[in-house]
């Protein structure tokens, strides 16, 4: 039988939410409970980069499908856009009225779809 196991273990400083591979599967994005957002490296689990820009706990973070750009959600009611180079913030979205859990990249990249607790999905373009 074939399985998954342990093949790296890496420490954390703060709670995870999520955690997901780039497109590429170099580096790992972890969205925390501490605000922020972390770009690892696979290989040796180094952060690579620190997002800042969310006011609560962020619950989600993926990159887009080309690997351009990063979309965040947090219990602030925000969506976050992020270059993924730069690290810098190029968009805002509000809308929502509670916590957003989850967000996703729609596979052309093109459109973001979100989930929240105020009993709505949203779909952004």
């Amino acid at each position: 039988r074939k399985y998954f196991k342990p093949f790296k273990i890496f420490q954390l400083h703060s709670n995870a939410n999520s955690v997901k591979f780039s497109p590429d599967g170099a580096k790992i994005i972890l969205s925390s409970q501490d605000k922020t957002i972390k770009i690892l490296d696979v290989g040796s689990g180094e952060e690579i980069r620190i997002l800042k820009g969310h006011t609560d706990c962020v619950n989600d973070a993926k990159f887009s499908p080309d690997g351009k750009m990063i979309v965040s959600c947090s219990n602030d009611k925000t969506i976050i856009l992020w270059d993924a180079k730069t690290c810098t913030k190029i968009n805002e979205c509000k809308g929502h009225t509670d916590i957003i859990t989850s967000v996703q990249f729609s596979l052309d990249g093109k459109k973001i779809l979100s989930g929240s607790y105020d009993g709505t999905f949203r779909i952004w373009n």
